[in-house]
């Protein structure tokens, strides 16, 4: 077999030998049409079990032998990729290398590949899996990733199997002093990203009749050691450094509310949103995405965030659990945002918080740190984060004696397969009367937002809204 005889053979020709009358033998191509076929190459620089696999989908160089008594065979390349004699010499070393290990060079190549794994292999694995699943990861998580992936960077090639606990521990005292989250963050991302290397190793030797090369996680070491911070621990340094800090109702809430509202003629889209986002216990960047329903088509309504001012109705598509978030409007809310649609600045925009400027990248409000940091000075506040408006409203809701279904359900932390907690087309009024007295009891912190709010049907609170009991 020559390179000739290789590149001429194909489904509808198969060479065969022909003796001439003289004995003179040569090789003629007849026709084929019995599928795919092998021919062995019987040339005496070629390697016993050596051929051309002719298929459907393209020709290969194989091998097939008895390798310590068992039959083996194997993909040696494709014809496009090699020359006959590159496919010899490579056929030479794989039946090496099968007579070593028992097995064929692809299932060594294999197993070497996954235990040949650097911790970087496993950072673009995990990255590249995060992206494809469905559904996919949202680009802060992404974000966080990279960041953890980066306290690494000096390992991106060092091998998996080299770590060692110590190795492990003392990086994580090394990042320690520089933010101990951020430590925690890092090695847990790192720790992932492993764990995620071991299972597809895992299913790849399950389905390869083998044993995984890669069980170990090193970075395990850590939770065994017990080096992260428990819950109460978290608690008591985010109690320490000020980083949670929910709003009291008996307290400041009523002065914060106010120098809001004081500065709704100023600034009424920053007002409104800040308001909102607090009555709906909403995270800053779900409300800042929310369009009005009626200037949307139901196109778009099916991949957006929106307001239904006739069926008082939040919807949040895609937050940050992933899964969909709708919430009652309660009446204070609603006046609010009618006062938006027909006199607001936004009238003629389908975000319910439009941005200030015509070149913004988003079109709707995404910052309101400044707005914030003034109001918060104006209350006499001394810490004051976005997320702690949402805090503010999970204390209330638990001031107000809900149960703790409902804080789950209004503040969507609720996972669509938790089957103990399920809210049916009946409950929906039950809802919305826990979200006006949530209304109540934080605007009437501020009885002038209240009253101004309230609509003139609803001139009775139907709570009493000094008394937080249930």
């Amino acid at each position: 077999m020559n390179q000739d005889v290789v590149l001429k053979m194909s489904l509808s020709r198969r060479p065969e030998l022909k003796a001439s009358a003289s004995g003179k033998t040569s090789i003629v191509y007849g026709p084929f049409d019995g599928g795919e076929y092998i021919t062995y190459d019987s040339s005496q620089n070629s390697p016993r079990g050596f051929g051309v696999r002719v298929g459907k989908t393209g020709k290969s160089y194989i091998v097939q032998r008895a390798i310590n008594g068992k039959v083996t065979k194997w993909v040696v390349g494709k014809v496009g990729d090699l020359t006959i004699d590159e496919a010899r010499d490579k056929a030479r070393e794989g039946i090496q290398i099968s007579i070593k290990h028992g097995v064929t060079p692809t299932k060594v190549e294999r197993e070497r590949a996954a235990n040949e794994l650097t911790l970087g292999d496993c950072f673009d694995d995990y990255k590249s899996y995060l992206v494809k699943r469905n559904p996919p990861a949202k680009e802060n998580s992404l974000l966080s990733m990279a960041k953890g992936r980066s306290k690494f960077k000096d390992w991106d090639d060092r091998k998996v199997t080299s770590l060692s606990s110590k190795m492990i521990v003392d990086r994580f005292d090394a990042l320690v002093p520089a933010g101990r989250t951020a430590a925690e963050a890092a090695c847990r991302w790192a720790n992932a990203a492993v764990n995620r290397a071991i299972k597809v190793e895992a299913e790849q030797a399950k389905s390869q009749r083998r044993d995984p090369t890669l069980e170990y996680n090193p970075f395990i070491t850590l939770k065994t050691q017990e080096m992260y911070r428990t819950r109460a621990q978290l608690a008591q340094d985010y109690k320490r450094k000020g980083i949670r800090n929910p709003m009291d109702p008996m307290d400041n809430l009523g002065k914060w509310v106010q120098a809001v509202w004081n500065k709704k003629a100023a600034n009424p889209t920053g007002a409104d949103f800040l308001l909102l986002t607090l009555l709906w216990g909403m995270r800053k960047t779900e409300a800042s995405q929310v369009k009005w329903r009626h200037r949307i088509d139901a196109a778009e309504a099916a991949h957006s965030s929106w307001v239904d001012l006739d069926k008082r109705k939040v919807y949040l598509f895609d937050p940050k659990n992933r899964s969909d978030h709708e919430l009652p409007i309660a009446p204070c809310a609603l006046e609010l945002l009618r006062r938006r649609d027909e006199e607001g600045p936004g009238r003629v925009s389908k975000w319910v918080f439009p941005a200030r400027s015509s070149r913004s990248a988003t079109g709707h409000y995404s910052d309101c740190n400044s707005l914030l940091k003034y109001v918060r000075e104006e209350a006499g506040i001394d810490v004051l984060r976005p997320h702690d408006l949402r805090r503010t409203f999970g204390r209330i809701a638990e001031d107000l004696g809900f149960p703790y279904s409902t804080i789950q359900r209004l503040l969507n932390h609720v996972r669509m397969a938790d089957s103990t907690v399920s809210y049916s087309e009946q409950s929906w009024p039950r809802l919305a009367e826990r979200m006006e007295r949530l209304e109540e009891a934080i605007l009437g912190t501020y009885p002038v937002a209240l009253a101004a709010l309230r609509p003139v049907a609803s001139a009775e609170p139907s709570t009493n809204r000094a008394n937080l009991a249930p």
